[in-house]
């Protein structure tokens, strides 16, 4: 049924009940075929709500098992030793520069094309957030000392909301 046609011509989008008294519809005379759908129906919903429920319990699980994967509570097959515990800064090759920021970005800077600016809102938690591009002019880049960033590198957000969200940059295409 196309709603549309039957919408009250107002400032608010509605359906004109006096409309849709005379709109003839199809209709299942059998009361038991009525039921055979509504059982149909249900099923399916079940069906569904079964599905999410069981994904549900494998994303707990998939959580329990990062916890013990990511702290060397329990390890792959095939592996063995103990883990040598670093800091981040040795994880980064011991280079201070790589955890330094750029400045903050002003909209002068900002440009149509050039170089693809990275900020704190495409650092997701877990995920690299790839919305709202923008580009910065390649002078700016260099004046304001901003840093590059290839993919596989990882990235930690420095501010709150929520705090240590972290992503790993993919392959974005762009310089």
């Amino acid at each position: 049924m196309d709603f549309h046609e039957h919408s009250g011509k107002t400032g608010v989008p509605g359906v004109n009940r006096n409309d849709l008294h005379t709109v003839r519809i199809p209709t299942a005379n059998d009361p038991k075929e009525q039921e055979a759908i509504a059982e149909a129906l249900s099923d399916a919903d079940a069906l569904i709500e079964g599905l999410e429920r069981l994904i549900a319990k494998k994303r707990l699980i998939k959580q329990g098992a990062m916890q013990d994967l990511l702290t060397g509570k329990r390890r792959l097959p095939g592996f063995s030793g103990e883990w040598k515990p670093m800091t981040l800064f040795e994880m980064a090759d011991s280079n201070k520069k790589n955890f330094d920021d750029g400045d903050w970005i002003e909209a002068e800077h900002i440009a149509p094309t050039g170089m693809r600016l990275i900020q704190t809102g495409n650092v997701g938690i877990g995920r690299f957030i790839d919305s709202n591009r923008k580009y910065i002019f390649p002078e700016s880049f260099n004046k304001l000392r901003c840093k590059e960033v290839h993919p596989g590198d990882v990235l930690i957000c420095r501010l709150a909301d929520p705090p240590g969200r972290a992503c790993i940059v993919p392959d974005l295409g762009e310089e």
